[in-house]
């Protein structure tokens, strides 16, 4: 599965986007819907975590629309 928010400052919403054709798109068909992809409107990477983000992530992450 792979997850991403569209304010995800490090993970931008176009490799999630990038992972939507590799993993539902372009494959055989016999694979289609093994692997899915999930956008989450207005979340940020940081939303992901737990405990204190690091320095990159702080440092690069946008602001989330919500919380």
């Amino acid at each position: 599965m792979a997850l991403g928010g569209t304010k995800d400052g490090l993970m931008r919403i176009s490799r999630v986007a990038e992972s939507f054709w590799h993993s539902n798109i372009n494959i055989n068909h016999d694979q289609s819907l093994l692997f899915p992809t999930i956008a989450l409107e207005g979340v940020s990477h940081a939303q992901f975590l737990t405990g204190k983000p690091p320095s990159n992530v702080r440092k690069h992450d946008l602001v989330p629309d919500v919380t």
